[in-house]
């Protein structure tokens, strides 16, 4: 398999409107205190998990959205609710997720005795599970919620049962790569000795995987875990297992992902050292990259120049780490400075767009992202119509738009946001990001025309939960719940729904998030 495309591979819910309308206008009430509110959350989302059952099962689709109600209701403290929509999910896995979410939810509200019972019914259906890579992933997942629950007993006996089990898997790949799994979820859980010793005995199957595209696969994973863990050896020598001449651009890759982790762990010198193991010249200069930015960050600002000026052929990378000196400068008043490392940044980023292949120009975004942070609206505009490819470029020019709509300037963020349209075509992703942007500068009405382009119910569906989640956290679940209930989709009526709830709950700054493998 060429780099190429492992890099490409990388980075690439019915009602009458009359009910519909009744609904809205029953449900909404005087939203006065959090009691309220949470009292609209709760309504909403047991209304939602009524309509979602009739979502036909696919792979994505009713599960998903069940298993969002259930988290949000446990987080709307609505157990009760939460276990009944738990009862409406047919796929034991994403059962058994749902229930350690309520469980984990029973133990933040002080209920410890219901949330073991919980944990525990949730061992049983994991153990229950045929596919031994799932139950190993289930039983890991339960182990970490345990833990952050403070049921560390119990969560110690499970992390035991997911590493048996994951030991019984048929190859060396299958093994070193749940074990990762497992490894993440104990350093998670603030595990760190666990954490290493599980993830040393996945970089030990690993390393008798011949396949080096497979053991690449799991091998960039698993290094950043190892130094996260501490074991920079093991990751350094995880890398070192790709000895064939061709396999040196994987080896490359490892060392590049090794050497950024230990740049995020503060560890700049090893970082030094890694990077200067890797020999593809592109890839070494990413981590250079990286490397700059982040003593730019701690004030060596000098060091970073320095570092940065021996960067002669990734410009992306250049350009980065040109941002993150112009806001080291700009902190330390060097005003003028600042504005030169940025004009800088400008001309090698066109240059960057110039040459990097279609395929590649999503990390662009996080350029045009840098000029908005920094307050610099039109590098930001250029940067966003520097780009060739029309997804990258309509995403980019929609970011640009809401950042002007926040500063005052409506007719400049208009004009972007409906360039952006024209170019998003049928994206449904970049169609998405471009109805979140109008459903940020308050049209909600052009955000829910947006995503009537979108092919996709799926694309769809997440679409209206965050413009349903950004007019309720505006001020405004009423309007949200009116244009969500006259959906006749039951996909997306019910994730629109899901959106109103979340918005209460992200008002009241609870981060809600359902537990993934």
């Amino acid at each position: 398999m060429s780099l190429l495309k492992v890099i490409t591979g990388i980075f690439l819910i019915t009602a009458s409107c009359f009910y519909a309308l009744s609904y809205a206008d029953a449900q909404v009430v005087s939203l006065e205190n959090k009691q309220e509110e949470y009292a609209l959350a709760r309504t909403t989302l047991r209304h939602a998990a009524e309509i979602a059952v009739k979502i036909k099962d696919e792979p994505v689709g009713r599960n998903s959205v069940l298993r969002w109600i259930v988290v949000s209701q446990a987080s709307a403290e609505d157990v009760p609710g939460a276990f009944k929509t738990a009862t409406k999910i047919r796929d034991p896995k994403y059962k058994v997720l749902a229930l350690s979410d309520i469980a984990s939810a029973q133990a933040q509200l002080g209920r410890t005795r219901e949330a073991a019972k919980t944990f525990q019914n949730a061992q049983v259906l994991a153990a229950s599970l045929r596919d031994l890579f799932d139950q190993a992933a289930t039983f890991g997942k339960i182990a970490e919620l345990q833990d952050k629950s403070k049921n560390h007993a119990d969560a110690a006996r499970t992390f035991a049962q997911a590493i048996q089990v994951a030991n019984t898997l048929p190859t060396e790949r299958e093994k070193a790569s749940i074990l990762f799994y497992i490894g993440a979820y104990q350093l998670k859980a603030g595990n760190l000795q666990a954490a290493a010793t599980t993830s040393r005995e996945a970089s030990r199957y690993l390393s008798t995987v011949r396949n080096e595209s497979r053991r690449w696969m799991t091998a960039f994973q698993l290094a950043p875990l190892l130094v996260r863990v501490g074991d920079d050896q093991s990751a350094l020598a995880l890398a070192h297992t790709f000895t064939v001449e061709h396999d040196h651009d994987f080896r490359s890759l490892v060392l590049e992902y090794v050497a950024t982790q230990q740049v995020k762990e503060g560890r700049i010198e090893g970082a030094l050292k890694t990077a200067s193991d890797i020999e593809h010249d592109t890839i070494h200069e990413k981590a250079i990259g990286a490397i700059a930015e982040a003593q730019a960050t701690q004030g060596h600002v000098q060091q970073a120049i320095q570092l940065t000026e021996t960067i002669q052929h990734n410009w992306l990378a250049k350009t980065l780490a040109l941002l993150a000196i112009a806001k080291a400068q700009r902190k330390a008043g060097e005003s003028a400075e600042a504005a030169q490392r940025v004009e800088q940044a400008a001309d090698l980023f066109v240059k960057d767009v110039s040459d990097s292949p279609s395929q590649f120009q999503w990390v662009h975004i996080g350029v045009v992202e840098q000029f908005i942070e920094a307050g610099n609206l039109k590098k930001a505009t250029e940067a966003a119509e520097a780009q060739k490819f029309a997804p990258v470029k309509a995403q980019a020019l929609a970011q640009v738009g809401e950042a002007y709509a926040k500063i005052g300037d409506s007719v400049t963020a208009q004009k972007l946001l409906e360039q952006a349209l024209e170019l998003g075509g049928s994206h449904g992703f970049v169609l998405g990001q471009i109805a979140q942007s109008y459903a940020q500068i308050g049209d909600v009405p052009a955000a829910l025309k947006t995503v009537e382009r979108i092919l996709r119910e799926f694309d769809s569906s997440d679409a209206l939960q965050r413009i349903a989640d950004i007019q309720t956290q505006q001020g405004d679940p009423k309007g949200a719940l009116k244009w969500a209930n006259a959906l006749r989709s039951p996909y997306l009526k019910s994730s629109a729904l899901v959106g109103v709830a979340l918005g209460i709950l992200h008002k009241f700054g609870l981060d809600v998030g359902v537990s993934v493998l």
